[in-house]
């Protein structure tokens, strides 16, 4: 909990509003709280053609945060945390590049930032949890601590499916989840040549997802569908994760030290999920139900080794073991994927990294290195998989084997007092190793790059400060450069899809962009207050984040946001 409370109003294009406040409101010697609270609302960029609605992809969301710390005595301290959001809004589920079966270029509506759909795109989010923390301090110099908390998450969405003006079909989303999870911690004391934390963890979710397809008359005409009989399926899921961990250094001598840990995962997985397709018509999708259960177990090792080749500069050496664990896609599926199975397995991987941190220059510069490589088990692949016959299913499947590995880089350098320059750079080099039937029709993606990958990316960052007595402030001026590599979409590495009617339309990648972002600014003396103008995306650049092929086969890309930019006025006291 900070000392000062503070406001900002930040106004923009787009008309723009975030409104942010927080106050600390000490109760006595023992008990002080934190209020914050945040809206923010924007109008969209997209305009949906066929309902004249200009507003698509808006913000609208406020969020909330209650904290109080009481420090009873010297030993027991506790932290209670209550957060919440919610957000209602027109939503952005891409822009269609294509007609509703990915036959021919989209003729409705071909321009940049619109669509045409029978209906907008919806989202309601609402979300909300509490948390505590217990501390004690014990006679011995450890400390034990108790982290208690709940999460309710309910999450609705609907979109117009076929992405025309013609009424063909819609589809309704909705998922809920409530989680609880409590950890217990024994942390050794600190400064000792052995540190350590040892703990036990329990998390346990209760999920329930519904999607429904409703069609229309229309619909019902050209593929036989039943509008009285919705496509739907319904689940839930119930996971239990138990855990027992362990990790800390040794220190070996003055300049080496060895840090290890372990963590032993059990996680259980049930499912209880049913799927109805008797009246999708020519869409085939399955009629059918699953119960089942399973279990993943997983031991997790680390180790690293750290050396200080002198004050200012370290290098490490570092080999860790994670794990994701299986579960199951439930989405709309044709029969054959049903009988086959639903579920999925746990991915593993082995990371080995090497490093160097250190600072130069009478610690003007500062810096750190680091390489790596990474080998993946049944690495989990999110998919859009082509069922045929224009029907497409999302589901996440496993690759046999995936490897990365990378460079990365950080450095800052106080040129001046005034002039402060930030760099990171990042080299990045990935490879499905056996991905046999993993590409488009069954075809082997072995070899393939993975999907949202660049090859390089870096980012570099000016900042200066001018005093100006006159006002009493600082004139702070920030420019931040970014570039990311061109990367592929999808498992099967293209760049373009030839349609049935012969024409050829970019897809399957992403093209390298460039984004600039500035700040010009007056930051009192004292930090009081800040008065900023501020642009993001400066220079207008229109750019592609994803493409996919949707349900019906439709072919979608997915923009950027355009040029935003506008004034920020801070308070403190």
């Amino acid at each position: 909990i900070i000392l000062k409370s503070k406001s900002t109003c930040k106004l923009g294009n787009l008309n723009a509003k975030q409104i942010t406040a927080s106050l600390n409101l000490p109760i006595n010697d023992k008990l002080s709280t934190k209020f914050s609270f945040n809206k923010q609302t924007r109008d969209g960029y997209v305009t949906n053609l066929a309902t004249g609605n200009d507003n698509i992809n808006e913000q609208n969301a406020t969020s909330y945060r209650a904290q109080a710390r009481y420090d009873m005595s010297e030993s027991f301290k506790a932290n209670l945390s209550i957060d919440g959001m919610q957000s209602d809004r027109t939503s952005y589920t891409g822009e269609p590049i294509t007609d509703t079966f990915g036959r021919a270029p989209n003729a409705e509506a071909p321009e940049i930032f619109q669509i045409s759909s029978t209906t907008d795109p919806v989202e309601d989010r609402d979300i909300k949890g509490i948390s505590l923390t217990l501390d004690w301090s014990l006679n011995n110099g450890h400390d034990v601590r108790s982290i208690t908390a709940f999460r309710d998450s309910e999450i609705s969405y609907s979109n117009d499916t076929d992405y025309s003006a013609l009424d063909l079909i819609r589809i309704s989303y909705s998922d809920a989840y409530e989680q609880t999870s409590q950890e217990f911690q024994y942390i050794s004391p600190a400064n000792s040549k052995l540190e350590y934390v040892a703990g036990l963890y329990l998390y346990t979710q209760d999920s329930e997802t519904s999607r429904v397809v409703f069609a229309s008359p229309i619909s019902q005409q050209l593929f036989g569908t039943d509008p009285s009989n919705p496509t739907r399926n319904v689940g839930d899921v119930e996971t239990t994760t138990y855990a027992v961990f362990v990790n800390g250094d040794y220190e070996l001598s003055d300049n080496l030290k060895l840090g290890f840990g372990v963590r032993l995962s059990t996680e259980d997985k049930k499912v209880d999920w049913i799927t109805d397709g008797t009246g999708s018509g020519a869409f085939r999708i399955a009629t059918g139900s699953v119960n089942d259960k399973r279990t993943d177990n997983h031991i997790a090792p680390t180790i690293s080794l750290n050396y200080a080749l002198n004050d200012e500069l370290n290098t490490y050496l570092k080999y860790g073991n994670g794990y994701k664990s299986g579960g199951y896609n439930l989405d709309f599926v044709n029969a054959s994927t049903l009988e086959d199975g639903i579920d999925y397995d746990k991915e593993t991987v082995d990371n080995f990294e090497v490093g160097i941190k250190g600072s130069a220059l009478d610690r003007n510069l500062s810096f750190s290195f680091a390489a790596f490589h990474a080998k993946y088990s049944d690495y989990q692949v999110n998919q859009f998989i082509d069922l045929g016959e224009g029907r497409t299913s999302i589901s996440i499947r496993n690759a046999a084997e995936v490897e990365t590995s990378g460079l990365e880089a950080e450095m800052t350098y106080v040129v001046t007092d005034e002039l402060t320059l930030n760099f990171s750079a990042g080299l990045l080099d990935t490879e499905f190793v056996s991905f046999p039937g993993g590409g488009a029709g069954g075809t082997d993606a072995s070899g393939n790059q993975l999907p949202k990958a660049p090859e390089a990316s870096f980012n570099l960052g000016l900042q200066y400060y001018y005093p100006i007595d006159a006002f009493g402030a600082d004139l702070l001026a920030r420019l931040d450069y970014a570039y990311s590599d061109s990367y592929f979409t999808d498992v099967n590495n293209v760049k373009s899809q030839t349609l049935s009617t012969g024409d050829s339309v970019p897809f399957g990648s992403v093209s390298s962009n460039t984004l600039l972002n500035a700040r010009l600014g007056l930051i009192s003396h004292n930090g009081d207050w800040t008065v900023s103008l501020w642009a993001r995306n400066l220079t207008d650049e229109v750019y592609l984040t994803n493409n996919n092929r949707d349900f019906l086969g439709t072919l979608v890309n997915y923009y950027g946001t355009p040029r935003t930019f506008g004034i920020e006025l801070e308070y403190k006291f």
